[in-house]
Parts: C-alpha cells; structure tokens; sequence
C-alpha cells in the first residue's frame, strides 16, 4: 500500500531498520554540493575583500544561502550523525582553506572556522535530536532548530575572516568604491535627518546650499543688503570646509563629493591610528557587522526555509528520497 503526503511517498518499511543509509552515492552528492558551495562562497568572498568588486560578495552571499540548504538537506536526508560531523568537517576546513595565503600570523581565520564547525556540530546534534523524537517530521520545525546556529556559525566565520585578512594586509578595510556604493544606499536615511542632503553634490556646493538655506530662511538676514547676504554666505561656506578640514586632520580637498570626502575622512584617521588601535578598530567592526547581519538573520531564514522547502518538495516527487513508516516501540509506566 502507497499513501501520498503533500505530494510525498510514505512507503511502510516496518521490517526494516530506518535509522540506515542506503543510497551512498546520493549522500555523496550531496556532500559534494556542500562542499562546492563552501568553497564557492569562501572564494568569493575572498575575491570581494582582496578587490572592489560588490559583486563577488553576492555570488558569495548567495554560494553561502545554497550551502545552508545543504547543511539542512544532510541532517534531513542522512541517518548517520558521525558521517553528518564529518561532511561539515571537510566543508569548513574546504572553506578555510581558501583562505590558506593569508594564515600568517592571524589566529583569526583558524579561530573562525572553528567556531562555525562548533556551532554547525551543534545544528547537527539538535537537528538529528528533533527527528528521533517526532513520530511525524515536521519541515519547518527542524529549519526553525537547525538553520539559526548555522547561519550565526557562519556569520562568525565571515565576520573573523574579514578582521583576519584585514589584520594581515595591513591596509584600510573597504575600497573606495565599495565605500561609496554603501554611502549611496544610506542616502535616504540620511535626508530624512538633513532633508537638503544631495550625496551627488562636493562639499563645497551642499555648504553653499546650507548658506544660502539659512541665510534665506532666517527673518534676521531678511532685510539686510545683498552684498552682506553674500559676505555671510561666503564666510559660512569657508567655515563649514574648514571644519571639515579640521575634522579630518588635514586639509579636504572642497571638490570631493560627500562620499568621497567621508570616505577620505575615516581612511585618513585609520591610517593615523597605531597598528594597535588599527586592530581594536577592526575587531569593533565587525561586531558590528555579525550584530547588524544577526538582526537580518529570521527574515534570512525565511528566506532560505522557503527555498529549501521547494527542493524538499521536488526531491520527493522525483523519487530522491520517500518517507518510511518506523515500527517504533518504547516503554511507558503503568499505574497497577
């Protein structure tokens, strides 16, 4: 007898010892994505960190999102837990080995990668815990389990990478152009604070147009002559740069637009601080980035559950895999 589940095969195999991988070849197809994704993320990023090309860090990020799935798919698919830990074994240190070039000296990376190991053993424990102790498996309810400790593994991984390679090169953490791509996704942000703020404008014209605002608004500068409405407007446009200037430490050149100028701004005091301040200041960064990626992570969650799900689905309607009825047995007390 055959019953349909959501579209799924439940086949009664009551003779037989569920808790037994049997197809090796497919579990080896799938540690092999697995691998292949981490590597493909690892690379990526590193390509990313090493040039200024935003893209390199989608294709990671997304390389990242299918070896998550796949993290999920192996306590799913796998009975094993030991050949579960080891699979993640190879995969993290495949991903830490990409980074083998940049090793000298930086205890960060090594670090890194066994913290995300630590904490994808963890996933694997909970994960293969919850569905020995269901009588039917729920989906959504082992992703809720598995894919926050790996997702935070990961995010540990990156965010100590980015320290460490940083830390070892010696050099200003983001590129110019990363910088200002950034920059510019704030801009909204920004005008809703300082609603006169144009980030396509140099220093010099966003402080004339502040001048000008300020002086044309204000009922004190009203009435006064035109001449001295330009005196103010040319003394406050000086002052505004020389602020700037002196904000930075040294002289900003007015023509830089906003980003540029920011972006000049904090290189200059990075570059001014001592390697071990320079230090302190990267590990303050990315804190930063696990916290702020942290918040992202139960929509990125969903996210990937959602995706994950659809191939779950497929896999069962092309005979990947099907769900076995188990002939449990268990003890209970009984009042005499």
């Amino acid at each position: 007898m055959v019953m349909m589940n959501s579209s799924m095969l439940i086949k009664p195999l009551l003779g037989e010892d569920v808790d037994i991988d049997r197809s090796i070849v497919k579990i080896y197809s799938l540690a092999a994505l697995g691998i292949i994704s981490f590597l493909f993320s690892g690379y990526f990023f590193k390509l990313f960190l090493s040039g200024d090309n935003l893209n390199d860090f989608l294709i990671s990020a997304v390389a990242a999102a299918i070896s998550l799935i796949i993290i999920l798919f192996q306590i799913l698919f796998i009975k094993d837990i030991w050949r579960i830990h080891l699979i993640c074994l190879v995969e993290v240190f495949g991903l830490f080995a990409i980074f083998y070039d940049k090793l000298a000296g930086v205890l960060m990376l090594p670090l890194g990668a066994l913290l995300f190991l630590l904490f994808l053993l963890s996933a694997n424990y909970y994960g293969i815990r919850e569905l020995k102790n269901v009588l039917k498996i729920n989906f959504w309810r082992v992703s809720k389990i598995v894919l926050p400790k790996a997702i935070a593994g990961s995010l540990i991984f990156f965010c100590f990478t980015f320290v460490g390679i940083n830390v070892s090169a010696n050099k200003f953490f983001i590129s110019r152009s990363n910088f200002e791509k950034i920059f510019s996704s704030t801009s909204g942000i920004i005008q809703k604070f300082f609603p006169g703020f144009d980030q396509s404008l140099n220093i010099h014209e966003l402080a004339l147009n502040m001048a000008n605002e300020k002086v044309n608004e204000s009922p004190q500068f009203q009435n006064l002559p035109k001449a001295v409405k330009n005196q103010i407007i040319s003394q406050t446009v000086s002052d505004f740069e020389n602020n700037i200037s002196e904000i930075a430490g040294s002289h900003v050149n007015p023509q830089l637009k906003v980003g540029e100028a920011v972006f000049e701004i904090i290189k200059t005091k990075f570059d001014e601080a001592q390697a071990k301040n320079q230090i302190y200041i990267l590990i303050g960064i990315g804190v930063a980035l696990f916290f702020m990626a942290e918040s992202l992570a139960m929509p990125l969650r969903l996210i990937i559950s959602f995706f994950a799900y659809l191939i779950y689905e497929i896999s069962f309607a092309l005979g990947f895999a099907f769900i076995s009825l188990e002939n449990r047995s268990r003890e209970i007390i009984v009042l005499k």
